[in-house]
């Protein structure tokens, strides 16, 4: 077969995963968890789209209320283990002081360990986070950035994914953000694409006016890739 016959490379990759809970009888409850992630890239850039949602109710009243979206678009080269970065967050959290809160920044990455199991890359840059609703609607307020993301391939069927960002106000180094992800996958059907996924995704706003500081959404839930 000729290097013209190769079949096209593949640029996209991602997962739909989908976790519900809940009781009858003397308690009432529902959960529902539901994410969208998605990935392009070529060998000069890469895209990375993702999607997370958590509704609960309780006797038909809702209890929490939250959707998470992240954008990221990078510049990469082959020849050096630094890259840019174009990156974009957007939450809702029905219970918050805020209504929305978006925040975009822009910097630098830099590979610390790139290996065919494992991926380790530091990113520093410098944005902005704006709230809609709440004490500080339409707030601009500039931030710094630091973050680490890492991935290890445990074994043909495990895989775990960790991800802690810190985003002080530059202005006011006592306020700033935290947020940090991790998820444990387990491959249950090869054939079908199909896994187990253990996350949590836990927010911590420093300066919470009344609301609690604290976010944390964890959840067992199916995965199907693509």
């Amino acid at each position: 077969m000729s290097a013209s016959d190769d079949p096209p490379k593949k640029l996209w990759d991602g997962n739909f995963t989908l976790g519900l809970g809940g009781s009858e009888g003397n308690s009432e409850t529902f959960d529902l968890q539901f994410g969208f992630h998605a990935n392009r890239k070529t060998e000069s850039n890469a895209l990375t789209l993702g999607v997370d949602y958590n509704k609960q109710t309780s006797k038909t009243v809702t209890t929490a209320h939250r959707l998470f979206f992240e954008g990221r678009f990078e510049l990469l080269t082959d020849v050096s283990r630094w890259s840019f970065f174009v990156h974009q967050t957007i939450e809702y959290d029905e219970f918050d002081k805020f209504d929305v809160l978006d925040a975009t920044d822009i910097g630098m990455g830099y590979q610390l360990i790139k290996t065919e199991t494992t991926t380790f890359v530091g990113r520093f840059g410098f944005g902005f986070s704006h709230q809609y609703g709440g004490p500080d609607d339409g707030r601009y307020v500039p931030e710094a950035v630091f973050g680490l993301q890492f991935e290890r391939q445990l074994n043909k069927r495990q895989k775990f994914v960790g991800t802690v960002e810190y985003a002080p106000d530059v202005t006011f180094f006592e306020r700033y953000r935290v947020r940090s992800q991790a998820a444990w996958d387990i491959l249950l059907d090869q054939e079908r694409n199909l896994s187990m996924r253990l996350g949590v995704l836990n927010r911590y706003n420093s300066l919470s006016d009344g609301a609690r500081p604290n976010d944390l959404d964890y959840a067992l839930m199916l995965m199907w890739k693509f």
